[in-house]
């Protein structure tokens, strides 16, 4: 499997998770997202990564820190922080439905077809304003292989300045 496509598969649901904010759950400004997958048997060493794919990684604020843990660092505006729904990573080939979103639960399920074909499922409780903690699991394929990954995530706050991180 392309390392492309097995970071795409290993980060899965994830990849719309950083941006789960609406009214009155999160403040906005600088998280950090911490995430550990059962994949780390698969994950590609970062070093190893071709360089455009390295500089890509870092530019969207992903660091892999081994044995199937990332750090992801994500600006959550204003605009994010007090809207009623959760924004959702533009992907074309990916939709969010079965949204849920009761006292401090939320849930949803992302389906992605196309060149990867994946289901996901998020879970979050938001314990407070400045962390939140959860959980996404995410079926499919990936180059024509199976993919089954499960990750544990907790985001806390940092600053009300994002910096260059975007």
């Amino acid at each position: 499997m392309k390392p492309a496509h097995l970071l795409l598969a290993a980060v899965g649901a994830a990849a719309f998770l950083p941006a789960t904010a609406w009214a009155s759950h999160v403040k906005p400004g600088l998280w950090e997202i911490k995430a550990q997958n059962n994949m780390a048997h698969a994950m590609p060493d970062m070093s190893q990564l071709p360089p455009q794919v390295q500089a890509q990684m870092r530019a969207h604020g992903v660091q892999m820190n081994g044995g199937g843990g990332m750090t992801i660092r994500r600006c959550i505006t204003p605009a994010e922080a007090g809207a009623d729904t959760p924004a959702v990573s533009q992907n074309k080939d990916c939709h969010v439905e079965n949204v849920k979103a009761t006292g401090r639960s939320y849930s949803a399920d992302m389906v992605c077809t196309g060149r990867t074909t994946m289901h996901g499922h998020v879970q979050i409780t938001f314990e407070s304003p400045e962390h939140y903690y959860g959980t996404t699991t995410v079926t499919g394929m990936a180059d024509g292989r199976p993919v089954n990954s499960a990750t544990k995530l907790d985001a806390h706050w940092l600053a009300a300045a994002c910096g260059a991180v975007k």
